[in-house]
């Protein structure tokens, strides 16, 4: 198998592919569907709370804690990525999917009735729980549903959806912070959570492993996951606190970035001296198998290089999606809701490019070429991005924002292919896993 083609995952011939297929009659679109509303409620509260922000520090009296109400969210939701993974397989894509969901509600209730900030910051940790999760699985499923030579149309409508949420969700959050109350933010996801819900619990039929609970749950990887979750949870606080709360060479950032860093080799280690049977592509599909994170995903070039990339990537689209609103703001003196109309040029020009990418690797079967194209608009736009002043015209900062966008949308559907391309169907949710702490770390 070319390492620029998708061939058919773990099939000889394109018989077998069709069979492999699920067939797409009314419960296949459903279950698509409730992939996609699963996702888009994720997205739209994550980019909806930042343009909410400063009225939510003012109502709660929240100081120097405003931090914590976008930090809590992102650390929570990163932590529990690798292990999200290791329990679809284990448990089922069902199960973790509709738990993922009711812990996303359960968190946002809490957000929405929240009346200090200690509360609202416990209840953005649940919601990050679920909402990780949520990111993770509307990725395995979808890679469950469709074979990989099939994906590419499948990918671009879900980058479509998180465009869509990532482009109106500030304009939500201005408008039901200055209009209604910012608590609307938060209750807005009952309902969403609702209907997503439901379409899981009814339409979503893929496999669920037999066995007892107990039996499941000694073949998850606690130690690996908790050195992961620990390890990621301190680098990222001392990422947050350096320059900002403290300086980059106090004990305050100095301690958890360092403590984090042992913490993630020790996971590496861990994982390699108590696992490394669980990783041979013979005990791929070995009950007993409970790695963390199979080293066997990581042996080939091909998917080592998409995760590096992924993780870039994931760095890039921050500055789109979370700092071009701040600079609106900050520099050009654009309201909150003035700032979620300029920064509509990233959700308008996102989803067009991703779906263009969808059908380029659809029509011909190979990946690179797009990558290509991806990367080197990403260079060029970001670049030009750097040039913006306060008296930039509108011309420029929306012509930046084009060239950028476009790069991002591609990228943003494209790595998964480079991923998944090598590796067998049975390794999915544990790449897609991966793939996603990569993206979510980078983006903290």
């Amino acid at each position: 198998m070319s390492q620029a083609t998708l061939a058919p995952e773990s099939h000889s011939n394109l018989e077998d592919v069709k069979k492999a297929s699920p067939r797409k009659g009314l419960a296949f679109w459903m279950a698509f569907l409730a992939v996609l509303a699963s996702l888009f409620l994720s997205v739209l509260d994550l980019s909806a709370v930042p343009t909410a922000l400063p009225t939510i520090v003012a109502d709660l009296q929240g100081g120097d804690q405003y931090v914590w109400v976008g930090s809590a969210y992102s650390l929570a939701s990163t932590a529990v990525l690798l292990l999200c993974g290791r329990m679809a397989d284990i448990f089922g894509r069902r199960p973790v999917m509709l738990t993922s969901i009711a812990l996303f509600a359960l968190g946002s209730a809490l957000a929405g009735a929240a009346h200090n900030m200690n509360m609202l910051v416990a209840a953005r940790v649940i919601q990050g729980l679920g909402g990780g999760c949520i990111y993770a699985m509307t990725q395995i499923v979808t890679s469950d549903l469709v074979p990989l030579s099939e994906r590419a149309a499948y990918q671009s409508a879900l980058v479509m959806v998180y465009a869509l949420a990532a482009g109106i969700g500030p304009f939500i959050g201005a408008i039901l912070s200055e209009k209604a109350s910012w608590r609307w933010i938060f209750y807005i996801n009952l309902p969403l959570t609702g209907v997503a819900f439901t379409l899981v619990a009814v339409f979503l039929r893929v496999h669920t492993p037999g066995g007892a609970i107990l039996t499941k749950l000694s073949r998850v990887d606690w130690t690996g996951n908790a050195l992961i979750a620990a390890g990621s949870t301190f680098t990222l606080i001392g990422l947050i606190w350096g320059g900002v709360h403290y300086p980059w060479g106090s004990a305050h950032v100095l301690g958890p970035l360092i403590s984090g860093v042992i913490l993630i080799v020790a996971f590496f280690i861990y994982e390699v001296l108590f696992f490394r049977r669980s990783t041979s592509e013979e005990n791929i599909g070995d009950s007993t198998s409970s790695a963390t994170l199979p080293f066997d995903l990581l042996d080939n070039r091909t998917s080592l290089f998409a995760f590096v990339a992924t993780f870039l990537h994931g760095i890039t689209s921050v500055v789109l999606i979370y700092y071009m609103p701040v600079f609106f703001q900050a520099c050009l003196g654009a309201s909150p809701i003035r700032s979620s109309v300029d920064i509509l040029p990233v959700a308008l020009v996102m989803t067009p490019f991703a779906m263009l990418c969808g059908i380029i690797i659809k029509v011909t079967q190979k990946y690179r070429p797009i990558n290509y194209l991806g990367w080197i608009l990403l260079i060029v736009g970001f670049g030009l991005v750097t040039l913006l002043r306060p008296e930039s015209p509108t011309a420029k900062w929306a012509g930046f924002q084009f060239i950028a966008a476009a790069g991002t949308g591609i990228i943003y559907a494209s790595t998964l292919f480079p991923i998944l391309a090598p590796l067998p169907v049975a390794r999915n949710a544990a790449a897609v896993a991966f793939f996603a702490f990569c993206r979510s770390f980078a983006q903290v």
